[in-house]
């Protein structure tokens, strides 16, 4: 696979806590509070999207986090991507506050 066809995915792009300008890529009705990279990863699983986790890298808005992200294949667009990723995490977030 060609780093062309792929898709780099932070977590930061799903924080409702960050502003646009800070990294945030979708909007603040599907966004979560905190994102971490499992939840990220779990969410790609259950979107069975193809996926490399890269851990301990920062997001250069916010050098002093170590998030990791995800290299995920390309099968839409990365808006597409993102809304779908952001859909599971938000669907995720409402089961584990429902229990």
């Amino acid at each position: 696979m060609k780093l062309k066809d792929m898709l780099i995915v932070w977590p930061s792009y799903f924080d409702v806590s960050l502003s646009r300008s800070m990294g945030r890529k979708v909007p603040r009705a599907i966004a979560v509070e905190r994102p971490k990279l499992g939840d990220l990863c779990e969410a790609a699983e259950r979107l069975s999207l193809r996926f490399k986790e890269v851990k301990d890298a920062r997001h250069p808005p916010r050098w002093w986090e170590a998030t990791g992200y995800l290299i995920i294949e390309k099968k839409f667009s990365k808006a597409a991507t993102l809304r779908l990723l952001a859909k599971e995490l938000k669907a995720k977030a409402g089961e584990s506050k429902k229990k």
